[in-house]
């Protein structure tokens, strides 16, 4: 009988067994199993959050809610913009969440010296604050 010590392959996103002696049999046959285990890597949201996944998955984020914001998408170390959730593990990741502020309702006081010109022009920067977060809720959604 013989004895041999293969070389062991290096694979990405996996950790490398240690190597083993094989005996060559008389007949000339032999066998070996090699066991590869599958890294992990983790992904950081905000610097306050960690989640960990395997090497190779896709794995879907929760979207993150905050009063009087609305989530846009997260932005990786790198500037790519993630707006679904949808992530593919080949590394670890840092990301960021990006929002865009709901705008809020705030009515003028009443019975005010001319009230209404001041109604009036409330309306206009509201339907205007209204628009723009629609336009960009819209982009954000056409992008998923």
């Amino acid at each position: 009988d013989e004895v041999v010590v293969p070389d062991i392959r290096e694979y990405e996103g996996y950790t490398s067994p240690d190597k083993q002696e094989l005996k060559i049999r008389g007949d000339g046959t032999s066998v070996m199993n090699y066991y590869y285990t599958r890294n992990t890597r983790k992904i950081k949201i905000d610097d306050d959050k960690e989640v960990e996944a395997d090497y190779d998955d896709d794995v879907e984020l929760d979207i993150p809610e905050k009063d009087g914001y609305e989530f846009l998408y997260f932005e990786t170390d790198d500037g790519k913009k993630i707006y679904d959730g949808k992530l593919h593990i080949d590394k670890d990741y840092n990301l960021k969440t990006v929002w865009a502020e709901i705008p809020k309702l705030d009515l003028p006081k009443t019975g005010e010296e001319n009230s209404n010109i001041l109604l009036i022009i409330y309306i206009i920067i509201t339907i205007t604050s209204f628009t723009f977060a629609f336009d960009l809720a819209t982009e954000n959604k056409r992008r998923k």
